[in-house]
């Protein structure tokens, strides 16, 4: 994706970086997109620095005399390090529970079309306890839920990630999680 992307995402989610320290620029999109439409945004990383809940963006100048802040954040999850798949496969057994009863939580006809192993990895989804993936992820339930319901009222998502996810051990097996999280909606 590409910042005309984000200009059209209704929640972003972003993993493994702090944004003001790492990637600058995309606190400004950031920013842009809660003010101008409300966007969602939910950091997950450990380390959740100021800028992650609201920042003054350096050309906005009148913002910047008047010290007048912008929200930058909907829902801040600290998983322990390397939690993130755990954070990721929760999403992704919330979306499968509750596709049971609300055929809306995930989008079966484009997984039928274009995708395959999707019974493979509900049966992985449904056999992974909440116990589980609250004990890997270092996060109760209801945070990975409230994400969840982010991801899930989101008419158009982006996840980006950065080097936390990538160079950790589990890095591969992360970035297939987020994606298959992706592919469910």
């Amino acid at each position: 994706v590409d910042l005309v992307d984000w200009q059209k995402a209704d929640a972003i989610f972003v993993m493994g970086v702090n944004v003001a320290t790492n990637a600058p620029r995309m606190l400004t999109a950031l920013g842009e997109g809660v003010k101008e439409r409300d966007m969602k945004i939910v950091h997950i990383n450990p380390l959740i620095e100021v800028a992650a809940t609201d920042a003054i963006t350096p050309h906005e100048i009148l913002d910047m005399l008047l010290f007048k802040a912008t929200k930058t954040s909907s829902l801040n999850l600290q998983p322990r390090i390397g939690g993130d798949m755990a954070v990721m496969r929760g999403i992704g057994k919330y979306l499968l529970q509750l596709s049971e009863t609300d055929k809306d939580a995930i989008s079966t006809d484009f997984i039928e079309k274009y995708t395959a192993g999707f019974d493979s990895y509900k049966q992985v989804c449904a056999q992974t306890s909440w116990e589980e993936l609250e004990t890997q992820s270092g996060l109760p339930r209801a945070e990975i839920i409230k994400a969840a319901e982010i991801y899930r009222q989101a008419g158009a998502a982006i996840i980006s990630w950065c080097l936390g996810i990538t160079q950790h051990e589990f890095g591969v097996d992360t970035i297939r999680e987020i994606v298959n999280v992706l592919l469910l909606r």
